[in-house]
């Protein structure tokens, strides 16, 4: 498994947090995390750290009702290895796309027709 999206509501954090430690969740390259709008999915640095410490994740997107200051600090932290978005519906601020906060593009990607 390299990419997985979880989305909806009824996701636990300790749900989460069990299958992150499973075996299948270390080869992970993308993971996002969708909680329903009103959901109750509790972010905390100990999931945070877990997700942190999956040795392939390179894009973590997270969608959740609110995520505190000392939550987003530590996914701040993560990069540049893993490029981490963190979106709240209860906040607009999160949707205000600043172009230095995108993901950086492959150099050698730049270069290849995308007609050959």
């Amino acid at each position: 498994m390299r990419h997985l999206e979880l989305a909806g509501g009824g996701l636990t954090a300790g749900a989460l947090q069990r299958l992150l430690d499973s075996p299948n969740s270390r080869r992970l390259v993308r993971l996002t995390v969708e909680d329903h709008h009103q959901g109750q999915l509790s972010v905390s640095t100990d999931l945070i750290d877990q997700i942190g410490r999956l040795p392939d994740l390179a894009r973590f997107r997270l969608l959740v009702k609110d995520v505190d200051d000392t939550a987003r600090a530590q996914l701040n932290r993560l990069g540049p290895r893993i490029w981490s978005t963190v979106r709240c519906y209860d906040s607009e601020a999160d949707y205000e796309v600043e172009p230095d906060e995108l993901p950086p593009l492959d150099d050698d990607l730049e270069e290849l027709d995308q007609w050959s």
